[in-house]
């Protein structure tokens, strides 16, 4: 059996439909496929696509350690600066560590605005060559989309996209070697670690990731890397609104990388 039809196999035993794209970064013509040219729902994951503008903005002349004013009206939602009940004076770098790491909707949205909005987020990224990605807006806007209070689009991309854009960052392709290596480091410094880098507990594995959730959709993406060996990650997996989520269902997505990764070799 094939490991394309292996994983869709899982996926039906878990009540789960899911799209996955695992590439070697050294080598693009090895991969797995499932529905990896079909757009989804980026979620938090946009948030890679936001620090990736601002170190390319950096890497133009701007200034990250320019500070930002984060006052008492902010997103709220996930820990970080929405748990802080006072005015905040933080830079656009370590507004960043936030939104990566800890997956900060307010630092998310501070950088997104302090960096000039949409444009700020899609110019930067024009030359990458993500055709299939399309950006729009922030965590606010995202929320107000999802909750119904707006009719508006929401930033998309395909599983094969957002393998290109690790791939360029995991090569020293999407910005300067040291902006790369700094978003490397932020990705590998993620706090919450339950979906691919469950798949790869064993010891010599090493994972980088941010995955995003919404209600019946759960994303992720990374690289994992052992002896030399560099595989980029794009999984999202979605169940029926409403279904009661089970103690598996983050490790689903570890599993599935894992039956992906090992089948490249």
């Amino acid at each position: 059996m094939s490991v394309e039809r292996t994983i869709k196999s899982v996926l039906a035993a878990a009540g789960a439909e899911g799209q996955v794209h695992v590439v070697d970064v050294d080598d693009p013509t090895r991969e797995v496929a499932i529905g990896a040219d079909v757009p989804l729902v980026l979620s938090s994951v946009f948030k890679v696509h936001l620090v990736l503008a601002m170190l390319r903005a950096g890497d133009a002349g701007r200034d990250l350690r320019e500070r930002v004013q984060v006052g008492e009206a902010r997103t709220p939602g996930s820990p970080g600066l929405a748990m802080l009940a006072d005015p905040v004076e933080i830079s656009l770098r370590d507004l960043a560590a936030l939104a990566l790491t800890v997956s900060d909707v307010a630092a998310a949205d501070a950088l997104f605005d302090a960096l000039g909005g949409e444009p700020a987020l899609r110019e930067p990224l024009a030359p990458l060559g993500l055709r299939a990605t399309s950006l729009h807006g922030c965590c606010r806007d995202l929320f107000a989309a999802v909750a119904g209070a707006e009719d508006q689009a929401v930033s998309r991309a395909t599983p094969r996209d957002l393998t290109r854009i690790l791939a360029l960052i995991w090569r020293d392709e999407a910005a300067t070697p040291a902006a790369c290596a700094q978003l490397r480091l932020l990705l590998r410094g993620q706090a919450l670690r339950p979906r691919i880098a469950a798949g790869f507990l064993d010891q010599g594995w090493r994972t980088a990731t941010k995955s995003g959730t919404l209600p019946g959709l759960r994303n992720d993406i990374g690289v994992v890397e052992r002896d030399g060996r560099r595989h980029a990650v794009a999984i999202s997996v979605r169940t029926a609104e409403g279904t009661p989520p089970t103690p598996g269902d983050d490790a689903l997505l570890g599993r599935l990388a894992r039956l992906a990764v090992d089948a490249l070799g």
